[in-house]
């Protein structure tokens, strides 16, 4: 149990890895013509605008863009510079920093928690046996306890595992498709597609990062509220209270961070901004209604006032 999270990552980081290897060569093979055809043509195109004296640019803007141009094609168009130099880049950025922050892995955060929990329910089982064999309802007890520390741990385990099974499955496919959105780079019209590839891999890597910043912080907060070296067994209420409350919260930290990761990443919450814009616009509609409708309650208030003083003056007027 101590390296069950490890382990499995290890494997599927290795699965992965395989697939990608296998898989990025097949997917070039296919598209380069077509990629090599288009920059041609590109090129053809840009250099008749460069003949007909339309070259805007400077020599030192053009180098740059020859640059980019030796950049975009070494590292996409070539599949083994790829494999070499990309892809562990993107296969390794969330982990890396992970270890960097702290020195340990997601999957060793997520050890430690679970080695905490078989702790709990081991030392809980411990105490279970010494019990008389009258003390069923105790026995009971202790059962119950058991299945509300297993619970509670494993729903913050469960969640964290699959964010990070997910970010590392997708920062694979980002990794398989790696090459096409490079050379997307070249285009002027397709270079957001390029932006928008280095923003979702800095997305799921920032997603990994966030993972292990909550359980550091979980396991942090858990040794100050919970004192694990000092527990009396069978644990008690207060100690079950306690371990649901930080359980819960430390859940609901969770949803929130593949919102945080994509904002950082520079993606947009599209739900959010939404909403927030449909009850800005709902609020404009409304102050305007109101506006509107106020001037139309003056006007009609002027009037009837103008109408109700030709008559009352009008009439005195006639009867002096």
């Amino acid at each position: 149990m101590a390296t069950m999270f490890s382990d499995v990552f290890d494997k599927i980081d290795v699965a992965i890895q395989e697939v990608i290897a296998g898989n990025v060569s097949n997917l070039m093979n296919v598209l380069e013509p077509l990629l090599l055809s288009g920059f041609t043509v590109y090129l053809l195109f840009l250099f008749l605008s460069y003949w007909n004296g339309r070259f805007e640019d400077s020599i030192v803007d053009f180098f740059k863009k020859v640059i980019a141009w030796i950049l975009i094609l070494g590292f996409s168009v070539n599949v083994s510079g790829y494999n070499q130099t990309i892809m562990p880049i993107v296969m390794g950025l969330g982990d890396g920093l992970s270890h960097a922050l702290n020195g340990q892995t997601n999957a060793t955060v997520l050890d430690n928690m679970a080695t905490s929990m078989v702790d709990i329910v081991t030392k809980n089982n411990d105490e279970a046996k010494k019990l008389p064999i009258t003390s069923v309802g105790r026995y009971l007890m202790i059962v119950i306890y058991n299945a509300i520390v297993i619970i509670s741990f494993s729903v913050f385990l469960v969640i964290s595992a699959s964010y990070i099974l997910l970010a590392k499955i997708f920062t694979g496919i980002l990794a398989l498709v790696g090459p096409v959105f490079i050379s997307l780079g070249l285009f002027p019209a397709t270079r957001q597609y390029f932006t928008a590839w280095i923003n979702q891999v800095v997305n799921y890597s920032l997603m990994l990062l966030l993972m292990n910043i909550v359980a550091s912080f979980m396991i942090k907060i858990y040794g100050e509220v919970i004192d694990f070296s000092n527990i009396d067994y069978p644990t008690t209420n207060t100690f079950l209270i306690s371990v649901v409350l930080l359980s819960f919260m430390f859940f609901v930290v969770l949803l929130k961070i593949p919102e945080l990761a994509n904002g950082l990443a520079g993606g947009v919450s599209v739900g959010g901004f939404t909403q927030a814009g449909r009850a800005i616009g709902n609020g404009r509609d409304g102050v305007n209604a109101g506006v509107s409708a106020g001037k139309t309650g003056y006007a009609r208030g002027k009037s009837g006032y103008t109408w109700a003083k030709g008559k009352i003056f009008g009439n005195r007027m006639e009867k002096s």
